[in-house]
This record gives structure tokens, C-alpha cells and sequence, in this order.
């Protein structure tokens, strides 16, 4: 039986954990950079939380890098800046946003859990299925560990598939 959401997001925070983070790091962004492989195609990535695996720091400083923000409760996209800080949900987003001009090819999401199919599960709220569904013509990239990827998760129809999906251990492409 396929449990709901929720367990699988009580189930993330002893999965995502410093240790399993830190152990993992080297190998995503490996097989990060192997994906992208010099791709220089405007590219959208999240700022890490302590929970999340760090990829934005091994990205080509030659792609225009884009990041998302919450406003009105919608993911929107920012052009990269260092000058960071919080928001109202304790995410880090560009000071004074500035809109990029062009829509990014390839977008890069975390999340808590991940199928062998693409699905995704995120902290609650579906603020990325919303952005996404938006962006249908980019490659979406899901960041996993490989303890958090499963056979089969919980899914509705409204939730965005990854179209590839990364963790210390393999590339999956999904078909």
C-alpha cells in the first residue's frame, strides 16, 4: 500500500539530514555537471535550505542563473544575486529581485521525495507544481537523495513530473 503525502514528508527529515547531505553532496554535483554538461541555456535553481542539497555553488558562472521567490503566496524567478535574505517562510531569495528576460530552459528542484516515474513530493502548498506547470518547455531536474527516491509515491494529477531526476548515485531520465 502507498502511504499519503504526509508520511513521506515525516519520513524526509530523518532522511535529509546533515550527515546524508554532506555524504551525498559530491556525488549530485557530479552528476549534476554530467547532465549539464556545459549547457549555457538560462537556468533556474533553489537556494539550498540546511535541508537540501547545495547545487547553486557548482554551477558555470557563464549561465545566467535564475532563482525562485514567494510573492502573494507564487513562486515567481529572480536573476542570481548574493545579496540575500529571508523571507516570511525563512526561504533565502535575491533582496531586491530583479525579473529576468528569459525563460529558463532548465529548472532545478528540490524535494522531499521522489519516484522512479518522476513524481515528486515538496514541503506542502504546491507552489512548485504551480510555477512549473507554467514552464512546460523546460527540463525540469529533481535533486534526490538516494534514500529519499522510491519505487512509487503518492501523486495527483495537478503535480509536475521530473523529467530527470539525480542523486549521489544515478541519473534517472524519465520517459
Amino acid at each position: 500500500m502507498i502511504e499519503n503525502k504526509e508520511h513521506y514528508r515525516k519520513l524526509s527529515s530523518e532522511i535529509w539530514t546533515g550527515f546524508n547531505i554532506s555524504k551525498a553532496q559530491d556525488g549530485i554535483s557530479k552528476n549534476l555537471m554530467k547532465v549539464l554538461n556545459g549547457e549555457n541555456s538560462a537556468t533556474m535553481v533553489y537556494i539550498a535550505m540546511k535541508d537540501e542539497v547545495d547545487v547553486i555553488k557548482y554551477m558555470d558562472s557563464s549561465v545566467q542563473l535564475q532563482v525562485p521567490y514567494l510573492k502573494e503566496n507564487q513562486i515567481c524567478r529572480a536573476e542570481f544575486s548574493t545579496n540575500l535574505k529571508y523571507d516570511q517562510l525563512g526561504f533565502l531569495v535575491p533582496e531586491n529581485p530583479r525579473i529576468p528576460d528569459v525563460i529558463p530552459a532548465i529548472i532545478i528542484v528540490p524535494g522531499r521525495s521522489f519516484d522512479r516515474t518522476g513524481n515528486r513530493i515538496g514541503r506542502g502548498g504546491g507552489h512548485y507544481d504551480k510555477f512549473l506547470s507554467e514552464y512546460m518547455d523546460s527540463l525540469f531536474i529533481g535533486i534526490a537523495l538516494d534514500k529519499s527516491l522510491n519505487r512509487l509515491i503518492p501523486y495527483e494529477t495537478h503535480d509536475i513530473k521530473m523529467d530527470i531526476i539525480i542523486t549521489e548515485k544515478e541519473i534517472l531520465y524519465i520517459n
